[in-house]
């Protein structure tokens, strides 16, 4: 559910790659099935290996540990467990390291500088321990706890963004939206706001378009879009809500029509669909007819894949183990889900171009099994 970013389609930029390189690790045994003949979407990603986890991932992020130019990989989950990988280019990572210190339950991560060395560090969410744990890292991959920050009950979403003049991360948790902004190594006091219960996803979008970052968050309570733009200073008007009438189950955020305004895509929690809601600039939604997703989705993301000038959104299917595309068709609509991989379970989701080769590459997190997962890596090779 948890994200490490505010949103996926923002992880697309361009890391510098070696084209001659490629991924040293195991070829990933996927069985591709496509949902539809869609033209050769399905064919677009090509496995290219799988990245052992110690438990199975429940949140991603991919920010660069080293400082190389190359896209690192960063995987939470389990009783505490984290694991990164540094990037090589071209689609390939370095064995990993790892340590037990993300807190008792970790739900999702997100990457920033907390304490102003240059170099990025970790906020998860723990789940069981109601807090923000910060990782403070060492520039190669390597992380030391840094202390705690305590929020609300069971947070599992989290968006990095800017409060004022500082960084800082939006949290989703049952009681509401916590905005926690840090500096000089620790995390401030968190702000509580009243955004609905059970946050199932967070991001932080500039909705109207002034250079601030705002926030949106999936109430699955209430069955809203939260919509609430930043002022600037760290703070947050009042909220603007949307009525979805579905419970949510994921969340991303990209102008999927085109008219140069944000807008929202939201998996329903009760039925195999989701739901483009087009923006009106000023945090208001309008919701469009829901396209079938081929199975429930737990994590959605976003982007432009296949280079085609629309905005696709790429959706983890846990319980039919696939990874789908829903093609973008013009003016928010979306076409038939197409399966473009399959892994046990997948569930968060990156779409970035860790390649380096200028085009979105997907990575996911699976479960191997009960006390182990993967990221899988998929490679596009559109034109």
């Amino acid at each position: 559910m948890g994200l490490g970013c505010d949103d996926f389609s923002s992880l697309s930029s361009r890391f510098g790659g070696d084209a001659g390189a490629r991924a040293d690790l195991a070829i990933a045994d996927h069985t591709l099935l496509p949902l539809v003949d869609d033209g050769g979407l399905h064919a677009l990603f090509t496995p290219i290996g799988k990245l052992p986890t110690g438990a199975p991932p429940r949140g991603l992020a991919i920010p660069d540990l080293d400082g190389d130019g190359h896209p690192d990989m960063v995987s939470v989950g389990g009783a505490g467990d984290w694991t990164t990988y540094l990037g090589r280019g071209g689609g390939a990572f370095a064995s990993g390291s790892g340590g037990a210190n993300a807190g008792a339950m970790p739900s999702a991560v997100a990457s920033g500088d907390v304490d102003g060395d240059g170099k990025p560090d970790l906020i998860i969410t723990d789940e069981s321990g109601g807090d923000l744990v910060v990782l403070l890292g060492d520039g190669s991959g390597g992380f030391h706890a840094a202390g705690t920050t305590a929020i609300g009950a069971s947070p599992t979403a989290i968006a990095a963004t800017r409060l004022g003049a500082a960084g800082g991360v939006l949290a989703g948790a049952i009681d509401g939206v916590y905005a926690v902004a840090w500096s000089g190594g620790s995390l401030a006091s968190p702000t509580r706001y009243s955004f609905g219960h059970s946050i199932v996803a967070v991001r932080a979008p500039d909705l109207d378009g002034d250079g601030v970052r705002d926030a949106l968050a999936a109430a699955a309570t209430e069955r809203e879009l939260v919509a609430a733009l930043g002022d600037g200073m760290g703070g947050f008007g009042p909220p603007t809500v949307t009525t979805l009438g579905f419970a949510p189950a994921a969340l991303a955020t990209s102008d999927l029509d085109g008219d140069g305004r944000i807008d929202a895509v939201v998996a329903r929690a009760d039925l195999s669909a989701v739901v483009v809601l087009l923006g009106d600039g000023h945090g208001g939604f309008r919701a469009l007819d829901g396209s079938p997703s081929g199975g429930l989705v737990s994590a959605l993301a976003a982007v432009d894949v296949d280079g085609d000038g629309r905005v696709d959104v790429v959706a983890t299917l846990p319980a039919d183990d696939r990874i789908v595309v829903l093609p973008g068709a013009g003016g928010g609509a979306l076409g038939a889900p197409a399966a473009i991989g399959s892994c046990h379970a997948p569930a968060p989701l990156i779409v970035a171009d860790f390649s380096g080769f200028g085009r979105p590459d997907v990575a996911v997190g699976c479960a191997a099994d009960i006390m182990g997962g993967t990221v899988d890596l998929f490679l596009n090779s559109s034109p």
